[in-house]
């Protein structure tokens, strides 16, 4: 098939009252969801649409989202997906920057989609549509785009990854073989389809036959994510290894999940720990496969880790190359290394990205044409890596490009950001490992004389362009923040953050109450800060939805009552949050 609709067309014809999608409590099958594709295309090709249009989706969780994804790649049209809980600035940033004609959206965001849209696209809700449909589609070739997949940009402003239909099906033959998928398997989708883990969730779901299942974590939390697991007989779970790591800490040692017969885990470095918690988790039959991938070049490799493999260097590898991929290990000239030393992962094949949307330049510095006759072309990963044997071990990222919960984070847009808000004079942004070994953002501020920002007051700014995922964990404020001979930040004389209890708005004020107090420590073990008072905030004192997710399920645990996520963030202090445990 030459297309991703033709492939899920020729699915939905042979199985068409299958289940495809469980999401939000909503559920459709292949059938009802290839027809209202259909209609979506149709009015989108009524409308005046062309092949090669852009159309921004902009949804929460659902079958809706999943029939807009198909039915703009029906009409020949590119899917710019938005993430519906980042800020708005930024969602109309990506929309601009793709010249996007429509906003396609759904009766209950709609309200939402029509201010992302504001004087940039028309907007079109999907629950309003008519039952129209063509007998003639516009023809698909495999090397039409597909998708733009924005990631974090080294200019200060997100870059679009261009995505193919044919580069598409391949990672989905691809994963499809290694995976052994059947129509019978449960796929867990807990991101979004615009994040590249997310689109190929999506597609290896869909175009396989099997069923796809999406679960919101940030919103349910760690603890229902389990239960959910098993109540949707998940069969393949899928995550970044961040959340994988999280969700393995909240769980007793008892906690089994009966249908889970593959899990994938990959988006950044998979630990030795992670490997341990698979074990004590999913006991054999149960696969673990440890993936290495980027969005401009799809999955790379993969590893399945045996079941007595053992790590005595501490790295646990990423395995061989998968079909249609080269791997080569090269120096700061690109020159290729030999076996055993390390350098930058550069990836060859036939099925890398075209390049980023409208960024001739950028593209050239990241694509290259190969140096032999193959017409493969080669990408400069930007990870450290290195190939002993025959297996390939990712070490990490160069320089100031890092990943964080899956999520490949450029730090000069954080820097950008930051120069943007109120008081700030000098800024600086590094990633830094927490006490419990996993990498958080810290920002590193010289305030303008006469101001005094804080904590609240930046998270407050910040939070109007940048997504959570990119915004501090710690801030540190500096009289002056060092400079090196040329006038450039000093990063190797920024200070260690500490473990101070940081600059709030909130004065210190002790914990009252002995449930206060309780409350207190558990949020300063999970932090690791060394004073919790009981107005400060969660958010504000580093935490993050993840280690939300943590005291949550430790005060659970410790009272015997429920306490979901949401509740947690929504508290947010110290004080508030005693009350939800309190009888």
């Amino acid at each position: 098939m030459d297309a991703i609709a033709d492939r899920f067309e020729m699915i939905a014809r042979a199985q068409p009252g299958r289940q495809a999608v469980s999401a939000g409590g909503q559920h459709a099958s292949y059938g009802e969801l290839a027809a209202h594709a259909a209609r979506i295309a149709c009015c989108l090709l009524q409308s005046g649409v062309q092949q090669g249009d852009r159309i921004a989706l902009y949804f929460e969780h659902g079958p809706a989202a999943l029939a807009a994804w198909l039915g703009v790649l029906k009409s020949g049209a590119i899917v710019v997906p938005l993430v519906p809980t980042h800020p708005v600035e930024r969602l109309r940033v990506l929309v601009a920057d793709a010249s996007a004609r429509i906003v396609l959206s759904e009766f209950r965001s709609l309200e939402r989609a029509s201010v992302v849209a504001a004087g940039l696209a028309d907007v079109l809700d999907v629950d309003a549509l008519g039952d129209e449909t063509l007998r003639v589609w516009p023809r698909v070739r495999p090397a039409d785009p597909a998708t733009i997949l924005y990631t974090s940009g080294t200019s200060g402003k997100p870059k679009g990854v261009i995505q193919t239909h044919g580069n598409i099906l391949n990672k989905v033959d691809v994963c499809a073989a290694a995976f052994a998928t059947t129509p019978s398997d449960r796929f867990s989708l807990l991101t979004w389809y615009a994040m590249a883990q997310g689109t190929i969730v999506t597609a290896n779901a869909l175009l396989s036959g099997a069923t796809l299942c999406a679960f919101n974590v940030r919103q349910e939390g760690l603890s229902a994510l389990a239960d959910w697991m098993v109540r949707e007989r998940i069969s393949i779970y899928v995550s970044v290894s961040t959340l994988f790591r999280s969700l393995a800490r909240t769980l007793e040692p008892t906690r089994r999940f009966p249908d889970v017969r593959l899990v994938r885990i990959g988006g950044e470095r998979v630990t030795v720990e992670d490997v341990a918690a698979y074990r004590r988790l999913f006991p054999p039959p149960t696969r673990l496969l440890v993936s290495y991938a980027a969005t401009e070049a799809g999955p790379i490799s993969l590893h399945e880790i045996g079941d007595g493999e053992t790590f005595p260097d501490g790295v646990v590898p990423v395995g061989k190359a998968l079909a249609g991929v080269t791997v080569l290990i090269c120096d700061e000239h690109g020159r290729r290394l030999p076996d055993g030393d390390q350098g930058e992962v550069v990836v060859r094949s036939t099925f890398l990205s075209p390049g980023y949307w409208g960024q001739p330049t950028q593209t050239a510095q990241a694509f290259t044409a190969s140096s032999d006759a193959s017409g493969e072309r080669e990408y400069r990963t930007g990870d450290l890596g290195r190939i002993r044997g025959d297996r390939i071990e990712h070490l990490g990222r160069i320089g100031d490009r890092v990943q964080i919960g899956g999520l490949r984070i450029e730090l000069e847009e954080i820097e950008s950001a930051l120069y943007t808000c109120p008081g700030v004079l000098r800024a600086a942004a590094l990633a830094r490992p927490r006490r419990d070994h996993e990498l958080q953002i810290v920002a590193y501020v010289q305030p303008l004389d006469g101001y005094r920002p804080t904590v609240d007051t930046l998270r407050a700014s910040l939070r109007t362009c940048l997504p959570e995922q990119m915004i501090p964990s710690q801030f540190v404020f500096l009289d002056e923040i060092p400079l090196s001979g040329s006038g450039k930040v000093d990063r190797q004389r920024l200070p260690d953050p500490g473990a101070d209890r940081p600059t709030l708005s909130s004065g210190w004020a002790e914990p009252v109450t002995p449930m206060e107090r309780i409350v207190a420590e558990v949020v300063r073990d999970v932090l690791g800060i060394e004073r919790v008072g009981r107005e400060d905030a969660f958010l504000s004192l580093g935490g993050d939805s993840l280690r939300a997710g943590q005291v949550a399920s430790r005060l659970s645990k410790r009272f015997g009552k429920q306490i979901s996520l949401g509740d947690l963030l929504n508290a947010s202090t110290v004080a508030k949050i005693a009350t939800l445990v309190e009888p």
